[in-house]
C-alpha cells in the first residue's frame, strides 16, 4: 500500500471549492468533500488507478478526476 499525501494548496484548494459550494448548499459541499478524501483513499489500495500528471511526468505522482 502506498501513502497519498495532499500538499497544502491542494488542502487550500480543497477547502476554497468547499466555501465555495456552501454558499449554496452546505451538505453538497459537505459532501464534495467527503468524496474527495475517499477518492484519495481507493489512491491508497489502487495506486496505478490515478493518471499520471502530464506537466510532472513522474509515476509516484497520480491525479483522479
Amino acid at each position: 500500500m502506498v501513502k497519498v499525501t495532499w500538499t497544502d494548496q491542494a488542502l487550500d484548494d480543497l477547502d476554497s471549492i468547499c466555501l465555495f459550494i456552501a454558499r449554496d448548499s452546505i451538505q453538497y459541499a459537505k459532501l464534495f468533500a467527503i468524496r474527495a478524501f475517499e477518492a484519495t483513499d481507493r489512491l491508497e489500495l489502487f495506486p496505478k488507478s490515478g493518471r499520471v500528471v502530464p506537466e510532472i511526468n513522474r509515476e509516484d505522482i497520480k491525479e483522479i478526476y
